[in-house]
C-alpha cells in the first residue's frame, strides 16, 4: 500500500467523523414549534360582517403550558379575541407528526379597503424543552369591500337576522302618567353584537321618550364557538295626555352575505289608547290645615310627665357618667363571688355533702370518702383518720371497709355501715379540731378585802 492510498483513507475517516454529528442532528432536530395564520373564509371580507382569522399553533411534542397569543390590532377593523376556547388539530409536515391548537380572532372591517394583518408572535412551553419556544406567522393582506348596490348608511352584514318586539304596559288600559315599554331584540348570525345598529324609534307626540342602554350579548355554540350577536333595546314612554297613540313600525335593513343582496325586516306598529287620569283627592283638606297653622297653638303638658322626664334624664346621665365605675364594681363583685365559690368547693362541708350523695347511691366507689378525710383530718386512709377516736368508731370503719372490699364482700351492708358511722366521725373530727379555750386563772396576788395593798403569802405570816 502506497502513501497516497493511506492519505485518502485518513481523509475519508475524518469526513465520516465530521458528518456523524450532522446526521444525528438531522435525525433528531428536537422539539419544534410552528405557527400559521389564514382567514377561515377565502375571498374578500364584507364591511360590517365578521370573519375569523385562524391561527394554528403546532408542536412536534406536546404543550406543557397553554400557548400565549398577543392582542391583535388591525387598522380599519374591529378585532376581538382570541377566546379561551381552541380546537385540537393534527397534521403531518415533511414526514413529522404535529399536534396543536387552532385559535380564532374575529375581524370586522369598518371601511372598504385593504386590511394589513401584521405578523403574530406566539410563545409556548413544550415538552422536552428547557425554555419556551417562539414562532411567528407571515403578514397577511385582506381586502374589505362594501355591500354592492346597498343604500348609503350603516348596514348590518350577516348570514341571517331575526327581530322581535314586546310592548309592556304599567296599567291596562294606560292612563296619563303611566308608562309603556317597547323592547326590541335583534339576533344576527355571523355578526358581532356591537356591530348591530340601533333600531330607528322616532319620538311620538304626547309620549315622553326614555331610551335605555342596549344589552349586547355574544351568541356561541355549546363548545364556545362564535355564532353571532344579540342586541336588546328598551324604550320607555310616559303618557303625557289622553288619546290614541301609535308606536311607529321599525324597519331593519341588513345585507345578506349568503345571497349577496340587501333585505328588510319590519316590526309592525303598536297602537294603544290612554285615558285621562282620575283627579287626585287628598285624604284631608290642605287649605284648612294651612289656616289652622296660622292660629296660636297652646300645648299643655301635665306636671307628672315633666317630673318623669326629668327623672329619666338624670338617671340616664348618671348611668352614662358612672359607666366606668359600674363596670369596675361588677368586675369586683364577680371576682368575690368566684373566690367564695372556690373556697366552698375546697371546704370540708362541700366534701361532706359529696360523701353523703355518694353513699346514697352505692356504686362501689369511695372517692368522696377519701376526699373528705383529706380535708377534715389531712389523712390518706380511714385508719389514719380514726386513729385518735374510740375503739367502737375505729372498729365501725374497719367493718365497713371489710364488707365493701373483703373476701366475703357485701357492698350494701358496707355502705349502710358507712352511712351510720360518718356522722359520728364528723362530730368527733369537729370536736377534735375545735380551738382550746384558755383557762381563766386567778391573779397571783389578789387585792385585800379592805382595798389596801397586797396581802403577804400565808407562809410568811408570824
Amino acid at each position: 500500500m502506497n502513501r497516497l492510498s493511506i492519505a485518502l483513507r485518513w481523509v475519508l475517516l475524518l469526513l465520516s467523523l465530521s458528518a456523524a454529528p450532522a446526521a444525528a442532528q438531522g435525525a433528531d432536530p428536537g422539539p419544534q414549534l410552528r405557527v400559521e395564520a389564514r382567514m377561515a373564509s377565502p375571498g374578500d371580507l364584507m364591511v360590517g360582517a365578521t370573519g375569523a382569522l385562524q391561527v394554528d399553533v403546532l408542536t412536534s411534542t406536546w404543550f406543557t403550558q397553554p400557548p400565549e397569543l398577543p392582542a391583535l390590532d388591525i387598522p380599519g377593523a374591529l378585532v376581538s379575541g382570541p377566546s379561551g376556547q381552541a380546537t385540537i388539530i393534527r397534521a403531518t409536515i415533511d414526514g413529522v407528526a404535529y399536534n396543536g391548537l387552532r385559535f380564532a380572532y374575529l375581524v370586522s372591517p369598518a371601511a372598504a379597503g385593504a386590511l394589513r394583518i401584521p405578523a403574530i408572535r406566539v410563545s409556548a412551553q413544550v415538552g422536552q424543552s428547557a425554555s419556551p419556544l417562539a414562532a411567528q406567522t407571515q403578514p397577511l393582506e385582506v381586502r374589505a369591500a362594501g355591500p354592492p348596490g346597498a343604500t348609503t348608511g350603516r348596514v348590518l352584514a350577516a348570514a341571517s337576522v331575526e327581530a322581535t318586539q314586546e310592548v309592556q304596559y304599567s296599567a291596562r288600559p294606560p292612563a296619563v302618567g303611566d308608562h309603556v315599554s317597547r323592547v326590541i331584540t335583534q339576533q344576527a348570525q355571523g355578526a358581532q353584537a356591537m356591530l348591530i345598529p340601533p333600531p330607528a324609534t322616532p319620538a311620538v307626540p304626547g309620549l315622553k321618550r326614555y331610551p335605555s342602554e342596549p344589552v349586547l350579548t355574544q351568541l356561541s355554540d355549546s363548545r364556545g364557538g362564535f355564532l353571532g350577536g344579540q342586541r336588546v333595546d328598551r324604550i320607555d314612554y310616559v303618557v303625557e295626555r289622553a288619546g290614541a297613540y301609535e308606536l311607529p313600525a321599525v324597519d331593519i335593513r341588513w345585507w345578506n352575505v349568503a345571497t349577496n343582496q340587501e333585505e328588510h325586516l319590519v316590526l309592525p306598529a303598536q297602537r294603544f289608547e290612554a285615558r285621562a287620569g282620575a283627579a287626585y283627592q287628598a285624604p284631608f283638606s290642605v287649605e284648612q290645615d294651612l289656616r289652622d297653622m296660622g292660629r296660636q297653638v297652646q300645648v299643655r303638658i301635665p306636671g307628672g310627665w315633666l317630673t318623669l322626664a326629668a327623672v329619666a334624664t338624670v338617671a340616664a346621665l348618671v348611668a352614662w357618667l358612672g359607666a366606668p365605675w359600674w363596670r369596675r364594681a361588677r368586675a369586683w363583685l364577680l371576682a368575690r363571688l368566684a373566690a367564695r365559690h372556690s373556697r366552698w368547693l375546697a371546704s370540708e362541708r362541700h366534701a361532706a355533702l359529696a360523701l353523703r350523695r355518694e353513699l346514697a347511691r352505692p356504686d362501689n366507689r369511695l372517692d368522696a370518702l377519701y376526699l373528705w378525710l383529706r380535708r377534715s383530718r389531712r389523712a390518706v386512709s380511714l385508719a389514719q383518720a380514726t386513729a385518735g377516736l374510740s375503739p367502737a368508731l375505729r372498729q365501725a370503719g374497719a367493718d365497713a371497709l371489710r364488707d365493701c372490699y373483703g373476701p366475703q364482700a357485701d357492698a350494701p351492708r358496707g355502705f349502710r355501715g358507712l352511712r351510720q358511722a360518718v356522722p359520728q366521725w364528723r362530730r368527733a373530727f369537729l370536736q377534735a379540731a375545735a380551738p382550746v379555750r384558755a383557762y381563766r386563772l386567778l391573779p397571783l396576788n389578789p387585792p385585800a378585802p379592805d382595798g389596801g395593798g397586797h396581802s403577804a403569802p400565808t407562809g410568811d405570816r408570824q
